[in-house]
């Protein structure tokens, strides 16, 4: 690539072209010979800075990085979304010239922010190992991925940059922040607990076992007060024994077209993520057991209840893996469209071209296919249904990179999404051992005809007899930061027709006994405590 000139150099040629204008208008020999040294040194400068960065790589320009594990208890390359986290990177200079790197930035698509912009000077000395740190954050759950680092080679009178990247990429995990950080949530007894991941994982109830010993918290009993265990610690404590029969929660996601409408981190589905991850971590704190499903015009995912942490994992990987439509009758792009994206990708992180002419398909879809699969790491496979192998190994490199494929935002049939939504709830109010309640999370747009819908939503009711409805606000995908008239009279409008639809669904679900609730912009657990507020009342 080219050299590209710095701020110096444009001032400078700006310079020469008016010295240039004044020594032909007034006929100054002088003028115009200063104009030209001036010229002259920009084009020396250009001449020695285009080999400058063949030269470094040739020489022994190296670049590695790695995340640093904000948590001890996470798994490798796993963060929490919204919260920040540092990657470490060094650059090793094999060479025996210093060089001076600038407007250091990593390269990313989507759903990474940068929090510390490093536009400074980095000085790499001869034959030293130079470290920095990048400090970033998700902004929803799923995959990101850091696909290289972008940065400026200066030469010496740096006049000129050499564009430089280093393709590296670095695959991170977010998991929803509802599940992770310590929220607090009123019980129903009134008492307000953390919900913490090391918490024990027993079952609290009426049984006779003792399952722990606590302080006393406001709603307990008298009667449940342990005094010889109270009075050898010199305060009040509680026996809280062990239940005989577990509870089943099933959380049923919304993962349609409708809920994936907006920006990454402000849609309806990143907040729908957080909700259900929230009371996923709820459930098995308090020592149930859990189910998903997610759906969408089908379902996608199902996984059976358990309890524990290695469970409450499986559910997280599960939530974020349903960000990332992996399926062909859930995409909308078509075979051709996605082996363009694929090639453009290819060559700006390898510099191999695999493009057909005028931006038509590939010549080769089969070699595309193989420098793919060698490029894509030794992972459990996503289910990728595809009709071509060609198409498998194309949508799993998408995903594995976290490259963005559309999603289609309306059904392709009339209803498929309220029959998928339906089957959902059947399943989860059908398959039940002992006492059960569903969360159910969704917009409950598109969907026409409702009445399968709410047909399955009485049944559940019949069956749990323990059941709510979380219903997303779409205002809350509208993104913040200044907007002119026109575009503020559209998002009111959009925000009124919201509420009214949600209005009307509300009052439909009231009237055949189900409770719902409205989730905007707020805390996940707060959601959570208000659903189980109107399930209650």
């Amino acid at each position: 690539m080219l050299p590209l000139p710095a701020d110096s150099a444009r001032w400078i040629f700006l310079c020469s072209v008016l010295l240039f204008g004044t020594g032909l208008m007034n006929a100054s020999a002088w003028t115009i010979t200063l104009g030209g040294c001036l010229t002259l040194i920009l084009a020396t400068s250009f001449a020695r800075t285009v080999p400058l960065g063949r030269k470094a790589r040739k020489q022994g320009l190296e670049f590695a990085w790695w995340l640093e594990m904000p948590n001890p208890k996470v798994r490798a390359r796993t963060v929490i979304s919204e919260a920040p986290f540092e990657v470490h990177c060094y650059v090793r200079n094999q060479s025996s010239n210093t060089l001076r790197l600038r407007n250091v930035r990593p390269r990313f698509i989507d759903g990474v922010q940068l929090l510390d912009d490093p536009t400074g000077s980095l000085r790499l000395s001869p034959r030293t190992e130079t470290e920095f740190t990048l400090r970033l954050a998700t902004r929803a759950a799923g995959r990101v991925v850091l696909h290289g680092l972008e940065a400026a080679l200066e030469d010496s009178s740096r006049l000129f940059v050499v564009p430089l990247y280093f393709p590296n990429p670095l695959t991170i995990r977010a998991l929803p922040h509802g599940s992770w950080t310590a929220q607090k949530l009123k019980s129903r007894s009134g008492e307000t607990r953390g919900l913490q991941l090391d918490q024990p994982s027993g079952r609290r109830g009426r049984g006779t076992e003792l399952f722990e010993l606590r302080e006393l918290a406001p709603g307990d009993s008298f009667g449940s007060i342990a005094w010889k265990a109270s009075a050898r610690r010199d305060r009040l404590m509680v026996r809280e024994p062990e239940r005989d029969v577990q509870e089943t929660l099933w959380t049923v996601v919304d993962v349609s077209g409708s809920m994936r409408m907006g920006t990454r981190g402000q849609r309806k589905l990143d907040f729908a993520i957080e909700i259900a991850a929230a009371a996923i971590r709820r459930g098995i704190d308090r020592g149930g057991r859990v189910g998903l499903i997610a759906s969408s015009q089908r379902i996608v995912t199902q996984i059976s209840p358990s309890d524990g942490r290695l469970h409450l994992l499986r559910l997280l990987d599960a939530l974020t893996d349903a960000t990332e439509p992996t399926e062909e009758d859930l995409e909308e792009i078509e075979k051709e469209e996605l082996a363009n994206l694929v090639a453009n990708y290819m060559l700006r992180q390898d510099g191999v071209d695999f493009r057909g002419r005028k931006g038509k398909s590939p010549r080769d879809l089969d070699a595309l296919a193989r420098h793919v699969r060698r490029a894509l790491p030794d992972e459990p496979r996503p289910c990728a249904i595809a009709p071509e192998d060609a198409a498998q190994t194309l949508r799993r490199f998408c995903v594995a990179r976290a490259i963005p494929v559309p999603h289609r935002q309306l059904s392709p049939a009339k209803g498929t999404k309220g029959a998928a939504l339906a089957q959902a709830l059947h399943r989860a109010s059908s398959a039940r051992d002992g006492p059960c309640s569903i969360l159910m999370v969704s917009d409950l747009d598109s969907i026409e005809p409702f009445n399968p819908v709410l047909a399955a939503l009485r049944t559940a009711r019949h069956r749990t007899r323990d059941i709510t409805c979380v219903l997303t606000d779409a205002s809350s995908s509208i993104g913040d930061g200044p907007l002119s008239a026109l575009r503020n009279a559209l998002n009111g409008a959009l925000q009124r027709k919201e509420h009214r639809r949600l209005s009307q669904m509300r009052a439909v679900l009231s009237r055949s006994g189900i409770p719902s609730t409205v989730a905007r912009r707020e805390p996940p657990a707060d959601v959570i405590y208000r659903a189980l507020k109107r399930s209650n009342a």
